[in-house]
């Protein structure tokens, strides 16, 4: 239980500071003008020396990625680590991610794309669930009624 109240409590946090970035990013645009590239910059270069407080979890995870086997393609076995091939196609498709997420903050409001964004995890998640096979339980089942009332809400009112 103790979990779930962390989980839902970080979750709930990350929910608000991402709206408060949103807002953030609304006033930079009307005072400086959408730049998409430069915000995107800034937020994640800004962010670098939070990963000093993650080090330690880092350098254990830069370990296992480097005894992971080696990427085996048919019969090829290619010059990579199986860790190292997957990080990297994570990077190339984050950056495309959240690339088009700037694209679209300089093209309409903080709200629409946070719902956006919103209907993306979710799906995601609703993905997850038919691909893995794991269980969807009452909680996902009211999470699933909110997601798409306040989407009904949005798309009637705006």
């Amino acid at each position: 239980m103790g979990f779930l109240i962390r989980g839902v409590t970080l979750l709930t946090v990350a929910l608000f500071l991402s709206a408060y970035l949103g807002i953030l990013q609304e006033d930079i645009y009307a005072k400086y003008g959408r730049r998409n590239d430069e915000a995107m910059f800034f937020v994640h270069f800004l962010s670098l020396p939070a990963f000093a407080f993650l080090a330690r979890g880092l350098e254990e995870s830069i370990g296992r990625a480097n005894l992971s086997p080696y990427l085996k393609i048919t019969e090829n076995i290619l010059p990579i680590r199986e860790a190292w091939a997957a990080i990297l196609l994570i990077c190339i498709l984050q950056y495309i991610c959240v690339n088009n997420v700037y694209r679209l903050t300089a093209v309409t409001s903080s709200l629409s794309v946070t719902m956006v964004i919103s209907l993306r995890k979710f799906l995601s998640l609703f993905i997850s669930f038919i691909v893995f096979g794991n269980p969807f339980n009452v909680f996902h089942i009211c999470g699933t009624v909110f997601v798409f009332i306040g989407s009904m809400i949005y798309s009637r009112v705006f």
